[in-house]
């Protein structure tokens, strides 16, 4: 809703909703952003009345699901860290064509779905608790599963560390500005 303050606040009310008040930056008839302290933007339609410039405010919610992931690739032996989920890059054994050739893909697992194939979790010296294959080259039911995975539609896209922005992060600065 339109504001008369000219002042921009953003207030955590719960979880990942917060009181905003804030400055149209962009607006088109498919997409607005709004600036609080913070950039934001909403792929929706905005109502009737906004453009930039306007002040609004009113309530949003602010969320990302976020996993940790680590890439692992046709099976090969390397350290594997504790982390949400593994991407599975298939080369070597992707899906055959009828003409014969690899398929290239990749496939989404959660952590614990490697448990009956693979080393459990262990901390052996690492900051993080790791599985550490114990072959050369990957063994029946290693390929087997990864063989059986169906490939991800999931949209993927890596995030840096220092570009994550969570609750906790946007409480701390709106309590500075």
């Amino acid at each position: 809703m339109p504001s008369s303050t000219r002042v921009m606040q953003c207030e955590r009310k719960h979880a990942s909703v917060y009181n905003v008040i804030a400055d149209v930056v962009f607006a088109t008839p498919e997409v607005w952003a709004i600036d609080f302290g913070i950039k934001v933007f909403c792929e929706a339609r905005p109502q009737r009345f906004i453009r930039s410039g306007d002040w609004v405010e009113g309530e949003i919610w602010i969320g990302v699901e976020l996993h940790t992931v680590v890439v692992w690739g046709d099976g090969i032996p390397e350290l594997i860290p504790e982390v949400d989920m593994l991407l599975i890059i298939r080369d070597e054994l992707a899906p055959v064509l009828a003409n014969g050739v690899h398929q290239k893909d990749k496939c989404l697992v959660l952590q614990n779905s490697v448990n009956e194939i693979l080393a459990p979790l262990s901390e052996d010296g690492y900051v993080l608790r790791v599985r550490k294959p114990t072959y050369n080259v990957a063994p029946d039911a290693v390929q087997k599963f990864i063989r059986s995975l169906p490939q991800t539609t999931d949209h993927i896209a890596g995030v840096a560390m220092d570009s994550i922005l969570d609750g906790e992060l946007v409480h701390k600065i709106t309590k500075l500005a």
